[in-house]
């Protein structure tokens, strides 16, 4: 059986790292990114897809993100291959059409990170580096000591605590399963367990691959963030 299975979730909660994992320990399924957002993504693999120019998926993906939808679910359905997608909360208005057909025809993995603080500290480490997917080599011990804006922090935490209210009352009477970020990056093997238990092999003889280990903090959180006294009970809300 050919499954759409969306990854829920938002920038910095993780979201590559469980993709590509799913990747390395099921090849036979397509991987897309954030393919639902406006201007779309992977859009080599989804023009080959659906036979699509890279212009008309990105307006599809303006203007009819549910026309969009169907057409991925059909080509996975005629070619027998299961889909795993990467959907923020913010890719589509609420209103979007786009949020049924993922309630009524998807697997939805919510993937939600516990320490808004530290998604926040991330995003704004990425801003000032420019550097939104590091690689092994990267040693976050050279980067310079962050000021962070207490309002935006505050409105940054209270934004992405609706998302998550909202994608638990709006799907959790579907096909709904909910991990946490602070869990898959534990160990690869805790990712792999997740991957194991979300997106079964069917029986499928699956070969031994050599999983990507999580990045790992090497700095704390008051060494990186330079305001660190004026900001530090956000921190403290989530280390308590």
């Amino acid at each position: 059986m050919t499954h759409m299975n969306v990854i829920l979730t938002s920038s910095r909660f993780g979201g590559r790292y469980l993709l590509k994992t799913l990747s390395q320990c099921r090849p036979d399924f397509i991987i897309l990114q954030e393919v639902m957002r406006k201007e779309t993504d992977s859009h080599r693999t989804l023009s080959d897809m659906t036979g699509l120019s890279v212009d008309r998926l990105k307006a599809m993906a303006s203007s009819e993100p549910e026309m969009l939808w169907t057409m991925i679910a059909d080509s996975a359905k005629a070619s027998g291959r299961n889909i795993a997608m990467l959907v923020y909360y913010y890719h589509q208005p609420r209103i979007s059409a786009l949020w049924d057909r993922i309630h009524q025809g998807a697997r939805i993995v919510h993937l939600v990170r516990r320490n808004l603080f530290e998604a926040f500290l991330s995003r704004q480490a990425a801003l000032q580096s420019n550097i939104w997917r590091p690689n092994e080599d990267h040693d976050s011990r050279t980067e310079r000591p962050i000021v962070l804006n207490e309002k935006d922090l505050h409105s940054y935490i209270s934004e992405r605590t609706r998302d998550i209210a909202w994608a638990r009352r709006r799907f959790t009477a579907g096909d709904y399963h909910e991990i946490f970020f602070e869990d898959i990056t534990r160990t690869a093997g805790v990712c792999l367990d997740a991957v194991n238990r979300l997106f079964p092999a069917n029986g499928e003889i699956i070969p031994p691959v050599c999983l990507t280990p999580p990045s790992r903090r090497t700095r704390s959180n008051a060494d990186r963030v330079a305001n660190y006294a004026f900001v530090a009970k956000f921190d403290r809300e989530y280390s308590s």
